[in-house]
């Protein structure tokens, strides 16, 4: 196989601090822009030894217009508030910039057959360093890895996907994590009305306690995959009835929108939120806990939408109605993540690697 390196030893570089971004920016995978991933990966600079990484990026959005991406930035992981980073001394690497006419989800394990015919080194060999990550608030992060392209490359999305070539020719030991597009992180809320009188009693040992239904989703919903919902509080061995609705702005049931409140009908500080599309019922285990999943549509066009639902438990010694109601609960679709990584390890030369589909770092493209 044609070699495409050869040991050139390079300038080090100061750690790349972040600098003032001029011109357009542009985030991929772009369902990470304002989510954290659920993880972070040591590939390619916290392994300790060569590698080779591609990582490719598929637009699922209408393709836009020409870039001339003159540099980009990484995210490093800083899910937990309170993880630090050491500063990673040195990495000898370089960086090529291809289209590739793959897709995420074909991607091949032999790097030569993602490369597309304009594969372009960008950035020279040279060694660089990358800053210790200290604690910060939660949430997504500042791109502050900055790779200044020593060559721009023309980016036609028309012409293929985006496909980005690291080649580490060496690095020393110790663990510096990227932001990973692996497991997304799906935002959540609660949303409507419930008053402090739409719950049940409960008997214990020490007398009575009241309980109130605590609805959640879990927190990585992706397309073509099931989003699953929670419901703490209920009576063990118990049904419960989930529903799927709209967005408590346009939902109605008839000509009411929601909020509707039930106090009237005898269920006091009980509240419908939204409407029903879909329903189903599971029964609660010995715990008080009741788990109900639905199906999500392989569509693109509910990437990024809000799934909006509310359950109800029969407890005929609550109320008049005989029903208890959670608050409201809304997650928003945050996948499948458009991009996949294949990795070699130990020599760069590799022809071949292993794919993890929906992988990749979390990468931001300065362009004009």
């Amino acid at each position: 196989m044609r070699r495409f390196f050869t040991f050139l030893p390079g300038l080090l570089l100061l750690a790349p601090l972040p600098s003032q971004t001029t011109g357009k920016t542009e985030i991929l995978p772009a369902s990470m822009s304002k989510t954290e991933g659920l993880g972070g990966t040591p590939f390619p600079f916290g392994l300790g030894k060569p590698c080779r990484m591609q990582t490719l990026y598929e637009s699922v959005q209408e393709r836009g217009p020409t870039r001339i991406v003159k540099e980009f930035r990484l995210r490093p992981d800083w899910i937990n508030p309170n993880y630090t980073q050491k500063a990673k001394a040195w990495a000898n690497m370089g960086i090529f910039m291809s289209h590739s006419n793959r897709g995420f989800s074909t991607v091949s394990s032999i790097f030569g057959l993602n490369r597309g015919p304009d594969m372009t080194s960008v950035f020279k060999i040279k060694k660089v360093a990358f800053p210790a990550q200290t604690k910060s608030a939660s949430g997504p992060k500042p791109f502050n890895l900055v790779f200044k392209l020593d060559r721009p490359f023309i980016h036609k999305p028309t012409k293929g996907n985006l496909l980005v070539e690291y080649v580490i020719l060496s690095q020393p030991k110790g663990d510096y994590r990227l932001d990973s597009s692996l497991h997304c992180l799906s935002p959540r809320a609660s949303f409507g009305k419930r008053g402090a009188s739409c719950y049940w009693t409960k008997k214990t040992s020490q007398g009575t306690e009241k309980v109130y239904l605590r609805l959640k989703s879990n927190i990585s919903i992706k397309l073509g995959n099931k989003v699953s919902w929670t419901l703490e509080g209920v009576p063990p061995k118990s049904a419960a009835l989930f529903f799927l609705g709209n967005d408590p702005r346009y939902a109605r049931w008839g000509a009411i929108p929601v909020p509707i409140d039930l106090g009237p009908f005898g269920a006091p500080g009980c509240f419908i939120n939204t409407d029903i599309l879909m329903a189903t019922i599971a029964t609660s285990n010995a715990g008080g806990t009741a788990v109900s999943s639905f199906e999500i549509p392989s569509n693109y066009a509910y990437l990024n939408q809000f799934l909006h639902s509310q359950a109800l438990v029969p407890q005929f010694s609550a109320n008049k109605m005989g029903l208890v109601f959670s608050l409201g609960e809304k997650a928003q679709i945050c996948g499948p993540i458009t991009a996949t990584r294949v990795l070699a390890i130990g020599d760069v030369n590799a022809s071949k690697g292993s794919v993890l589909y929906g992988d990749a770092p979390v990468l931001q493209l300065i362009y004009q």
